[in-house]
């Protein structure tokens, strides 16, 4: 959805956020504000991956205090976006554990349009790096 050079953490001058990527405030208004406008955008269909999903499809288990459940997910339930969302699947990391988290009204959609898990990255964008552990983590 974005360009790669958008995720470069490194503190080097050809960084274009090397100032909000060093600020803990700043950092996180910044995927605030990337990831409600991602959300905006999604129509149909949405995934959320979330390391505590299991086995057990307890929907309780997912992470909902951090930007995903603030942030995210409030924005799919919108009916007013970009994209109209009637369904949010949840998956575990490896995509072993898939099933429907949420859905709009009654509708149930029982197939996805694709089979293969995707997060809107091409071979010129790359997933952020910056997950928890990393040099400058991001409360997802």
């Amino acid at each position: 959805m974005w360009t790669s050079d958008l995720y470069d953490n490194r503190i080097v001058k050809s960084n274009k956020l090397r100032c909000i990527m060093q600020n803990k405030d700043n950092r996180r208004a910044y995927f605030v504000s990337m990831s409600t406008a991602m959300a905006t955008m999604c129509d149909i269909f949405a995934t959320v991956m979330d390391k505590e999903v299991d086995q057990s499809k307890d929907k309780n288990k997912i992470t909902m205090n951090g930007i995903w459940g603030k942030n995210e997910f409030p924005t799919l339930k919108m009916s007013d976006n970009v994209g109209k969302v009637n369904q949010v699947d949840a998956t575990n990391p490896d995509g072993s554990i898939v099933f429907t988290f949420w859905t709009r009204g009654s509708t149930r959609l029982r197939k996805r349009q694709t089979e293969q898990l995707t997060c809107g990255i091409s071979d010129d964008q790359i997933a952020a790096d910056f997950d928890e552990g990393g040099d400058y983590p991001v409360d997802w």
